[in-house]
Formats: structure tokens, C-alpha cells, sequence
């Protein structure tokens, strides 16, 4: 349902984003609201900070999956920027019956980086946007036994091509709120280290960045 309201939002602010080129806003005290030519953007994704309190039964009060997304920007002029992504998302998991007599340790890694260019078009505070990014990215996945036994263990290696539409909404001088959609073909490698099994596939991807809800802040 998050990523449903999340998509949904992101098409209505890009339909009214692309509606007309930005025109020129300032603060009150006269101070840019929009990024201009050579600002620098650094965005987070929020939604992990609010999971950090999300209650589950292994671990309540606490949820120790680490999964944010990066986001750089350089503005090569008001209305085009360089971009610059980071993914990371750590699990170190246990599961098990009620007294952990038997149980497993579930271990994952997945890294992204990504580099692309965006065009821009906005109307008062909107800034709808749309590029295309090349990325790279590396999973691992390892699960132990109670007794120390590795029941999975593999990794996979790829990269792949997306068109990015997005938009954002600045309520604040250089500060904005926003959410993304990314689409394209991707390839990836497996390898099971267990059986040296390998296999190579080609999948396209849609989605949101999970449902993100990206923070940015321009300088």
C-alpha cells in the first residue's frame, strides 16, 4: 500500500511538474527556493528512520535491517543535473522457536551504485524530473544453522540501465520532499559457493525505491 500511495503521488506532482518551465522563487528574505547551476543535492531515503522502533517478535523495539538509498546531484545548470546513487541493505537476522533450542542466522548483503543525468521542469515549489541511470550492484546472501552448518550461501554480480521519473516539492528554501520511479533491463550473475552452481539472466525491473520518501537538501 506504501509504495502504491508513494507511485501515486510521484505521477500526480510530475503531471503538474512538467506542466510549465520554473520560474524564479525566493524566500522572503530573499533566498533561492530552487537548486540552480552548481548546487550540489544530498538525499536520503526517511522511511528506515521510522522502522527503527517497528515491533517484530525476534527483536521488539527494534528492527535491525540497515536499507537507505543514497542520492548526489551537481547541477551542470538550473534545469539539468549529473546524478549519483548509493544502495546499501544490511541483514543479520535470527529466527527460531520460542526458546532459540533450534534456530538459523540469516546474513545479507546488497550494494548499488549507479550514475546518470536528469532534465527538469517545474511550477512554483514542483520540480518534476526525468533521466536515465547505468548502475552496478552485488548481493550476498549466507544463512548459518544453530550448529554452525552454512545451509545457503551465494552472491550475485550485475548491472542494468534505468529511465528515472520523479518529482519533489520544496518546502523550504533548498529542502525538499519527493519520491522516484525507476525502469529498465537489468543483467545479474548467481553463483552458488556451495555447488559452484552458476546462472546468468536478464529481467526488467519497476518500482520506487521500496516506496522511498526522499529528503533532499541543496547547498
Amino acid at each position: 500500500m506504501k509504495e502504491i500511495i508513494v507511485s501515486f503521488l510521484t505521477v500526480l506532482i510530475c503531471t503538474i511538474g512538467f506542466s510549465q518551465d520554473s520560474e524564479v522563487l525566493v524566500s522572503k528574505k530573499g533566498t533561492p527556493i530552487l537548486p540552480e547551476q552548481g548546487d550540489i543535492s544530498f538525499g536520503i531515503n526517511v522511511v528506515p528512520f521510522f522502522n527503527i522502533f517497528k515491533q517484530n517478535a525476534e527483536s521488539p523495539g527494534f528492527n535491525p535491517i540497515v536499507d537507505q538509498t543514497i542520492l548526489g546531484k551537481y547541477f551542470v545548470s538550473d534545469k539539468q543535473a549529473v546524478t549519483l546513487r548509493f544502495g546499501i541493505n544490511f541483514l543479520n537476522d535470527k529466527f527460531g522457536n520460542n526458546d532459540f533450542t533450534n534456530y538459523e542466522v540469516d546474513n545479507n548483503t546488497d550494494l548499488t551504485i549507479g550514475v546518470g543525468y536528469e532534465w527538469r521542469r517545474g511550477k512554483g515549489r514542483v520540480q518534476g524530473y526525468f533521466g536515465v541511470e547505468g548502475y552496478f550492484f552485488y548481493s550476498m546472501s549466507k544463512t548459518n544453522d544453530e550448529d554452525g552448518t552454512i545451509s545457503v550461501d551465494n552472491q550475485t554480480i550485475g548491472g542494468g540501465i534505468d529511465g528515472v521519473l520523479g518529482a519533489e516539492y520544496f518546502i523550504a528554501p533548498k529542502l525538499s520532499l519527493g519520491g522516484q520511479f525507476r525502469w529498465g533491463p537489468s543483467f545479474g550473475t548467481y553463483k552458488d559457493n556451495q555447488d559452484s552452481e552458476k546462472a546468468q539472466g536478464i529481467s526488467v525491473n519497476f518500482g520506487n525505491l521500496g516506496g522511498a520518501i526522499i529528503l533532499a537538501f541543496h547547498f
